[in-house]
């Protein structure tokens, strides 16, 4: 038992060693694949609140026939429509309390996520190295955009300016 004990503590500070030492990339990947988990949780968790808030106001609105009502027939035992009356106010309770249940995790897995997206944008502040292809860079190493002139010698000439419409002079054609 302290033996398993002790490999289990070894291996959590095995993992905090790793964690710390992982870049911001990998990083970036673990809580992005963190979110992705917490969102489906989540995403379950709601469609379950639905089915459960859909049998609630399911049973809410059902109106218990009284058995053996029916014309000619002996009325039913007072007990037993009693304790169906109770059966179904108790079947509410419990769905409404299941209800609040799942409204609460939803909110706990909400608050999660909130944190863990706070720290992907912290992550996604950090420098990290994006490639660029080799026919966009200059022989300067800046990235060559559309509007980026180059000069003969491959360096990088500020952009040329558009001309303005009026300074536009077609030959044979006279401006009105």
């Amino acid at each position: 038992m302290l033996l398993r004990l002790l490999a289990i503590a070894l291996a959590l500070l095995a993992a905090s060693g790793w964690a710390q030492q992982d870049t911001p990339a990998q990083q970036l990947a673990r809580v992005n694949a963190a979110l992705g988990s917490m969102s489906a949780e989540q995403a379950a968790v709601y469609q379950q609140f639905q089915m459960v808030q859909e049998m609630r106001r399911s049973e809410e609105r059902r109106n218990l026939p009284l058995p053996g009502s029916t014309y000619g027939s002996t009325p039913a035992n007072f007990d037993d429509v009693q304790r169906a009356e109770d059966a179904r106010a108790q079947r509410i309770v419990d769905l409404a309390s299941e209800s609040d249940r799942l409204y609460a995790r939803y909110r706990e897995l909400e608050e999660r996520k909130r944190v863990l997206l706070d720290t992907l944008s912290s992550l996604a502040q950090l420098t990290i190295p994006v490639a660029v292809p080799p026919a966009l860079l200059a022989p300067d190493g800046s990235i060559v955009t559309r509007s980026t002139v180059l000069a003969p010698d491959g360096t990088v000439v500020s952009p040329v300016p558009l001309p303005t419409p009026g300074a536009l002079t077609v030959p044979g054609v006279t401006s009105p």
